[in-house]
């Protein structure tokens, strides 16, 4: 990247990223680009937020929090299901594209609908369709998507739909990705084609997502060098929910487990600080680098969800069952659903009423949370832990009743992984590097609200936006 008379800033994102993880592996040597970043910079604990009366940190209103520098309250996002069309601030991403410089964000939550920038904006999987800015880049999107598919079907299917996944190669190609991963790619292939488990199936695919959105990202900077930046990973996220029971199994009581799953956790965090290594290695001396994460980790021995898996919503199934208009499609989104019109329309309300009179005929109570949303209907599961029977049943012996037609829960729903074992802690993590920025030194009191305005001092940019955040003491000689 070339110089600019300015720092560049670029944010390496670690969804669910802790120090509880951190410390102990760069203090062994293991997460080697960390380390560098700590050694020579400012770090500490990053206090999350979450809105009035809500009891978990939410990565959808926390990384709202990191990019405006303002309290959930203020910058509108309050739900999971929120967009960037009701965010009410704007962004630092928006606030430095406003003084001409270039921007380049890949994967960073609350940026769909996208909105027109200098440089690129890739949302993140939260994104109801492919639109990204510029749109010419949306075969990125569908890329995405299509992996994510394969990281879903968890039998045999995993591996076709990772093959389909690979037989983009115009795109990858295109984007300069192909030939420099194709030794990588190939590798994962094999591995995945004769992993011993589902589980290590899973994960070798989960890993190989996040390589391919790396070396895009890397080429999307090359194409478009943008002078503020950010890529977000949510491998560790994913990783630490699903197989904290084996990073610590003491406190689950848990069998020992095959190597690949009982270092899951510890593997997500090395493949995080090869990807930022990657990374930092296209980065000029002129760059200010932030490693922050939204939220932290830690054990959910009592896990609020049912049963030994983690179950999603068949979205197709479930339109089918509950006779939705033809016209309404499912856009599935981790633990939830958004059915949205193909033309954009209202969705009638007799469609929301349809979802909401399906009953669970073992406890007669609604099997989903629905919320009317006027251009989409937001569905989850609505098993709730104060019911008894949820935690003795086992779940897939349910019966689904609507009206007078019945039908099994396993037709509406999918095993998709372990059941939750960990969940997100206030103790996020954040680390400052570059020029300007104070050498080897630690800082206590940073809340993710003060990412915002930090960043934009150290770019050197003024501006008349209001931050809730203040500009933290990192700066000196």
């Amino acid at each position: 990247m070339k110089l600019s008379v300015q720092p560049r800033v670029f944010v390496f994102g670690v969804s669910g990223a802790t120090w509880d993880v951190i410390t102990p592996l760069a203090n062994a040597g293991r997460l080697p680009n960390i380390r560098k970043l700590i050694d020579g910079g400012v770090s500490g604990v990053l206090a999350s937020v979450r809105p009035e009366g809500d009891k978990h940190f939410r990565p959808q209103t926390a990384w709202p929090c990191l990019s405006t520098g303002r309290r959930p309250e203020s910058h509108g996002i309050l739900r999971y299901f929120h967009t960037a069309a009701e965010m009410q601030v704007p962004s630092i991403w928006q606030l430095i594209s406003d003084t001409g410089r270039n921007v380049g964000t890949y994967s960073w939550p609350m940026t769909w609908p996208p909105k027109e920038i200098n440089g690129f904006d890739i949302p993140c999987y939260h994104a109801r369709d492919r639109r990204t800015w510029p749109p010419e880049l949306e075969d990125i999107r569908n890329l995405d998507r299509q992996s994510a598919k394969a990281v879903l079907d968890r039998e045999g299917d995993a591996r076709l739909r990772l093959l389909e996944s690979l037989r983009m190669a115009q795109v990858l190609a295109r984007y300069n990705v192909l030939y420099p991963m194709a030794g990588s790619l190939l590798r994962s292939a094999a591995r995945v084609a004769f992993s011993a488990s589902a589980e290590e199936r899973t994960l070798e695919l989960r890993h190989a997502k996040q390589q391919l959105a790396c070396g895009l990202f890397l080429d999307l900077c090359r194409r478009y060098q943008p002078d503020a930046s950010a890529f977000v990973t949510f491998l560790v996220d994913y990783i630490s929910h699903r197989y904290w029971r084996y990073h610590e199994p003491e406190k689950f009581g848990e069998a020992p487990a095959a190597p690949a799953i009982r270092n899951a956790v510890i593997n997500a965090y090395i493949a995080v600080d090869n990807m930022l290594g990657r990374i930092l290695q296209r980065m000029d001396s002129n760059t200010v680098v932030a490693f922050v994460s939204e939220h932290g980790m830690a054990a959910e021995p009592d896990s609020t969800e049912h049963g030994d898996w983690h179950y999603v919503i068949n979205a197709a199934r479930l339109k089918q069952f509950a006779g939705l208009d033809e016209h309404i499609h499912a856009h599935p989104i981790a633990r939830w659903v958004a059915y949205r019109r193909d033309d954009g329309a209202l969705i009638a309300s007799a469609e929301v009423e349809k979802l909401q009179s399906l009953v669970v005929v073992e406890t007669g109570e609604p099997l989903f949370q629905v919320f009317n949303q006027q251009h989409e209907i937001i569905v989850k599961f609505n098993l709730a832990t104060d019911v008894a029977f949820y935690r003795q049943a086992n779940l897939e012996n349910l019966h689904i009743a609507m009206a007078d037609k019945q039908i099994g829960f396993s037709e509406l729903a999918r095993r998709n992984d372990r059941r939750r074992s960990a969940m997100h802690a206030e103790d996020a993590v954040f680390i400052l590097h570059g020029p300007g920025i104070k050498r080897g030194a630690s800082l206590q009191g940073a809340e993710i609200i003060d990412i915002a305005p930090t960043l934009l001092c150290a770019a050197g940019i003024q501006t008349s936006a209001v931050f809730d955040g203040k500009v933290l003491d990192v700066f000196g000689s």
